[in-house]
């Protein structure tokens, strides 16, 4: 019998285990640095506060091993297990942007909290970059641009400028480029003769701010776009005048406009001939950290690791001694806070406001337990150049700071 050619069995059923649907392949869920976490501690042994104290750390170091587990692979957090634990998790609330306690009660033998935390991937990432962890990209390129205008002639700009006769840095622009070189960003020069960019023209949309981005990332490569203004306004016969400063940062690989910040200082009006330039440089130097601190929020931060350590204000200082009662309190000392305020409000409630140049993290890690008599600490929030930190009196307790 003559056999005719055709497929194989082997081909056939080959053929319809290709055909057979599969189930789809599990994702690696995606990390949120913001979110509800919950922490943990023991009661035995300790008091309530301490317990406490110790489940908000162990809720931190949650979310910070959650954050390097989403950056690093299982292999390399095994074989760096110990370094990633002295370097890192040890410090997890250093990396600790804002967090609001949202829930705590006590079950058997275990005081539980429940936090809403959000966490500085920026900062989380210089650190491991710093550790050897992370291999560093380039360096963050800023593409800076600050127009500057000064009486008599307000209508001077930096629109001008050629190859022949080209503009120079602006007083603002000088600080900003101190700044931003010392936290290892790269300042990019402008070519001379690029006009100078308003900020309106790259924060309103349009085809036009479109065009100037796409321009901006061809020519120079650049990952973030700074431009802003800064000008003296003043009244003639006036004993003083403003020192205006307006910032736009934006993201060059997105067009995102990540931020428009606005920074007025009054000066008053001197003799000195440079007195402009000093004052358009203060406002330029109080808008850095600001400026700073978000730029940090959009990725690596290199040079030191850390963005430097926030400057804190105060408004109407309450007084030292209320800063000695409550530094007696504390387990360790707060780098850098000088003088302290606690202002009560509505019944059982108030905030804690600090002057001086401690970092968000420090305060965090020593304000966790209950940080004058009769209040316990409900949220850090770090807004601008001030940190904040809200308290309620305990129950059944007559706080009166």
């Amino acid at each position: 019998m003559k056999r005719t050619s055709g497929p194989t069995l082997a081909a056939i059923l080959l053929a319809a285990w290709a055909l057979m649907p599969r189930p789809a392949l599990a994702q690696k869920p995606s990390f949120d640095p913001a979110g509800t976490i919950e922490g943990r501690a023991s009661l035995e042994g300790k008091t309530p506060g301490q317990a406490r104290a110790q489940a908000i750390e162990q809720a931190f170091r949650t979310q910070v091993m959650a954050g390097v587990a989403a950056r690093l692979p299982e292999k390399v957090r095994i074989e760096k297990e110990k370094q990633l634990e002295d370097e890192i998790y040890s410090h997890a609330e250093d990396f600790i942007l804002r967090y609001q306690i949202e829930d705590e009660q006590t079950q058997g033998t275990e005081y539980v909290v429940s936090l809403d935390l959000a966490l500085d991937q920026g900062m989380l990432d210089a650190a491991l970059a710093k550790g050897g962890f992370l291999r560093s990209p380039h360096p963050p390129k800023v593409f800076l641009l600050i127009l500057e205008q000064r009486p008599p002639s307000p209508a001077q700009s930096w629109w001008s400028g050629s190859s022949e006769n080209p503009a120079p840095p602006s007083a603002s622009e000088q600080v900003f480029r101190q700044e931003l070189g010392a936290r290892g960003y790269q300042v990019i020069e402008p070519s001379p003769g690029l006009p100078r960019v308003a900020p309106e023209r790259v924060t309103n949309p349009g085809d036009e701010r479109d065009q100037i981005l796409r321009q901006l990332q061809s020519d120079y490569d650049a990952d973030f776009l700074l431009v802003g203004k800064a000008r003296i306004l003043g009244q003639p016969g006036g004993t003083q005048n403003q020192a205006e400063l307006t910032l736009a940062g934006v993201d060059l690989a997105t067009g995102e406009s990540l931020f428009r910040l606005e920074r007025t200082l009054a000066v008053e009006k001197t003799r000195d001939e440079n007195f402009e330039l000093k004052a358009l440089t203060a406002a330029a130097q109080a808008l850095a950290p600001e400026v700073l601190k978000r730029l940090s929020q959009r990725g690596l931060v290199l040079g030191g690791g850390k963005v430097q350590a926030i400057q804190l204000t105060v408004l109407n200082v309450f007084s030292y001694p209320v800063y000695q009662a409550l530094s007696e309190r504390l387990e360790h000392p707060i780098p850098g806070v000088r003088k302290a305020e606690l202002r009560r409000l509505s019944p059982g409630r108030a905030i804690f406001l600090v002057q001086g140049s401690a970092e968000p993290g420090a305060l965090a890690r020593a304000l966790t337990a209950e940080f004058y008599p009769g209040f316990r600490l409900e949220e850090v929030e770090v807004s601008g150049d001030s940190i904040r930190l809200t308290a309620s009196a305990l129950p059944g307790t007559s706080p009166s700071p």
